[in-house]
């Protein structure tokens, strides 16, 4: 007698193997695709079912087509939609054995083998997730906010007694709430019966499954559902479900990662709820070394520099060492030459973050602006003199406006805040000094205040 096999269970398998096969897992039109072929029905059937509405022909001749060949030429026998169902009945052993050999559910998370460094903040995130039920990872793009996301779920799925199931899924793409959901319940095989259910329902029944059982769920770029830039009704219904995460209790944790959270979330750590949120910021300067290092490159004084230039930021280290590479064969002769080789990928980075932030606005442009004139020549620039500054052109704003934005800017890791023998001060890598004067070059204060 053949045994009960659940759609939930070969998802999981087609989900492994698609993993191992592509290097990544099957996506929600995919899923809609095996729904089809489960359930017997027809593709538009399936696609009403699933509540998006997604191109019947797209999921008939792409989703469906690329899954059919990938599980075909993975068991070496022709599957179709007509004989899926009939092969996994079949075939109940391979419901027993994973066909990729590990222990996080969902999507494929960055690789950690070349993680270097942040030993403290992979502590504090170890122990932050303890106590708390969310943590929100953030910090400006390329500082590396999924890859120590990854490497701490890694080492956690192998040995940690604090978890029992470890779940990674991208929101990158935007998903209705309730398609998430669905999904999430499907990896943690609790999702058999939420075909039909609302979005309030799937969020009961997360919610139950989260207090009977202790889960690390981590949901990559969630800036990109609670942004401004987010469809409002996407955006509104991620915040309640966000809210009821951390107000009801369970023993559960979420992980976030996102460039900024917006301020309802930092409301709920200034309440006492159960999250936190870690601010990552730039890698030490002996991590930033080993960094370099790790690419086969002698580490001296001008690659020393090259760090400062980069504020620590991995994704601009690593875009100057292979250019450089490439075009001097590793010799860092010229540090202005290597400033310069990362002007385009900061330009990218800083263009995604003034355009989707919710907190750098004009006002913040134009202190960098006029730190970027300041500096110029000088190691650092005095925060009386900067302040003195902006009220020239602002008299509207007092003091406080200026060390609130500042506070602002230095939590996306654009200048640092410092102590020296004049007092505070404040210091910008040459990379983002040389991209917002040329940005701005042509912007007199004038021009630039009748901007604002």
């Amino acid at each position: 007698m053949n045994l009960l096999v659940s759609f939930a269970q070969v998802v999981n398998v087609v989900d492994s193997i698609s993993i191992h096969v592509r290097d990544k897992g099957v996506n929600d039109a995919e899923t809609v695709a095996l729904r089809a072929a489960w359930e017997k029905i027809h593709y538009s059937q399936a696609i009403f079912e699933s509540g998006v509405s997604y191109n019947e022909i797209y999921v008939r001749s792409e989703a469906g087509r690329n899954l059919w060949r990938m599980l075909s030429d993975h068991f070496e026998t022709k599957i179709t939609k007509s004989n899926f169902r009939e092969y996994f009945e079949g075939h109940p052993a391979l419901l027993a054995t994973k066909i990729v050999p590990t222990d996080i559910l969902g999507g494929n998370p960055p690789s950690a083998k070349e993680f270097i460094g942040r030993i403290d903040e992979i502590r504090q995130l170890k122990q932050l997730s303890k106590t708390n039920q969310c943590i929100c990872i953030s910090g400006i793009s390329g500082i590396g906010k999924s890859s120590l996301a990854a490497k701490v779920i890694s080492q956690l799925a192998k040995k940690s007694p604090l978890f029992d199931y470890f779940v990674w899924l991208p929101v990158h793409y935007q998903p209705v709430l309730r398609n998430l959901l669905k999904k999430l319940l499907l990896y943690l095989d609790k999702g058999e019966s939420a075909s039909t259910l609302s979005s309030q329902d799937l969020s009961d029944l997360l919610l139950q499954f989260l207090q009977q059982n202790r889960c690390l769920i981590v949901l990559d770029e969630v800036d990109s559902i609670l942004g401004l830039q987010s469809p409002p009704d996407i955006r509104e219904e991620y915040q309640v479900f966000f809210r009821r995460m951390v107000e009801e209790q369970h023993q559960s944790c979420f992980w976030l990662t996102a460039k900024n959270f917006v301020e309802e979330l930092s409301m709920y750590q200034q309440m006492r709820l159960p999250i936190k949120i870690m601010q990552l910021g730039s890698l030490s300067q002996k991590d930033a070394q080993q960094f370099i290092e790790s690419q086969g490159i002698v580490f001296d004084a001008d690659w020393g520099q090259m760090i400062h230039s980069c504020m620590g930021n991995p994704l601009l280290m690593q875009a100057v060492i292979k250019k450089v590479i490439k075009a001097q064969d590793g010799k860092a002769s010229l540090v202005s030459e290597k400033t310069s080789l990362a002007l385009d990928e900061f330009e990218y980075v800083l263009k995604r973050l003034f355009d989707n932030a919710t907190d750098v606005k004009n006002f913040e442009i134009l202190v960098l602006f006029k730190t970027a004139i300041l500096q110029e020549g000088y190691e650092s620039v005095p925060l009386q003199a900067l302040t003195h500054e902006i009220l020239k052109i602002k008299p509207d704003l007092a003091n406080i406006d200026v060390i609130n934005c500042l506070e602002r800017l230095q939590k996306h890791n654009l200048i640092d805040l410092t102590t020296n023998n004049e007092g505070a001060a404040i210091v910008m890598g040459n990379t983002i000094k040389k991209y917002i004067l040329r940005k701005y070059a042509n912007n007199l204060e004038k021009e630039l205040d009748n901007f604002l």
